[in-house]
């Protein structure tokens, strides 16, 4: 019987692809979620609740595609950092680096729109760089220790 252990999966890389799911199927669930409890209110009468919730789903996968075409880049992304620090969690480095890397990605990513407004506006613009960027940075970083929780029981599950 051949051995089985050259078919073995890799935990980096399974760290890395769970958490690219996690990235693209959590604004799609909680998207979900967003519907049905927004929509609860306009029932149809004379249906059951289960059959409302799935059709006002169903009604909506468009949308679902669209979020996770907008959320595939930082799906990407987030498996490749997450491959690169479960490398390094994997040789003894604490990975905690990994959490200001998010941080400062979301920054980015909530600064970016705002930069034609600082250029125009100088005098207001540290107050704007300071809520929308602290405050993504602040999300940012408790994400990134969510996602840098599953990489390290994926790793612990699969190593």
């Amino acid at each position: 019987m051949p051995s089985m252990a050259g078919n073995r999966l890799n935990p980096v890389q399974i760290a890395g692809w769970t958490n690219f799911v996690i990235v693209l199927l959590t604004p799609m669930v909680v998207l979900a979620v967003l519907i049905n409890c927004t929509s609860c209110f306009h029932e149809a009468i004379g249906t059951t609740r289960l059959v409302s919730v799935a059709s006002r789903i169903l009604r909506q996968i468009p949308g679902f595609g669209v979020v996770a075409f907008v959320m595939l880049p930082f799906a990407a992304l987030g498996r490749w950092r997450t491959s690169v620090h479960a490398q390094r969690y994997l040789c003894g480095e604490s990975g905690w680096t990994a959490l200001f890397e998010s941080g400062v990605t979301f920054a980015v990513i909530a600064l970016t729109p705002l930069v034609p407004g600082v250029i125009t506006k100088p005098l207001q613009a540290p107050a704007y760089i300071l809520v929308y960027g602290g405050g993504a940075f602040v999300l940012g970083t408790i994400v990134g220790f969510f996602l840098r929780l599953t990489a390290i029981i994926s790793i612990s599950l699969f190593r």
